[in-house]
């Protein structure tokens, strides 16, 4: 009996440290009612961003969601840098690149206020799409518009 106490008391402390430890796994199974249809990491993921951009734009680490629901759909893109001031600054870049007048891609943007978290917001392509960093990842969320911004909140619930 005195063995599984130790056990136990060995499993919760390796659960409790691991719940402190950073998230690895960015690209949930299901969130916000969208299931996780399909992912891009390494390599592949690098080709896709670089495609989607017609040039050389990924430099560092990449992950990609494809997340599908009823009749809606949502990608989550992730770039990991070595630090959260490179992830900030890379995002800054990004916004300004895409709201530079004449970009008819995306319209209307602005920053908005979620859950403490300054994120930019704009329309494109038929959907919602948030540009925002957290710690060292910078995060491009594209959504169809009806479930845009709950889809948004959910994630960046799951990521605190």
């Amino acid at each position: 009996m005195q063995k599984v106490k130790q056990i136990l008391i060995i499993l919760s402390i390796m659960l409790t440290l691991g719940g402190c430890s950073p998230k690895s796994n960015l690209l949930p199974v299901e969130i916000y009612g969208l299931s996780l249809k399909s992912s891009l990491t390494g390599a592949k993921a690098r080709k896709f961003v670089n495609q989607l951009h017609f040039q050389n734009v990924a430099q560092s680490e990449n992950k990609i969601g494809f997340y599908e629901g009823d009749n809606v759909k949502a990608v989550i893109y992730v770039t990991s840098y070595a630090t959260p001031d490179t992830a900030s600054t890379e995002g800054i870049k990004m916004v300004k690149k895409i709201s530079e007048p004449g970009k008819a891609l995306f319209i209307d943007g602005q920053y908005i206020n979620i859950n403490g978290s300054q994120i930019f917001q704009c329309h494109g392509m038929g959907q919602t799409h948030y540009v925002f960093s957290n710690k060292n990842q910078l995060f491009w969320i594209s959504a169809d518009m009806s479930i845009a911004k709950p889809f948004l909140t959910a994630y960046i619930d799951f990521l605190d």
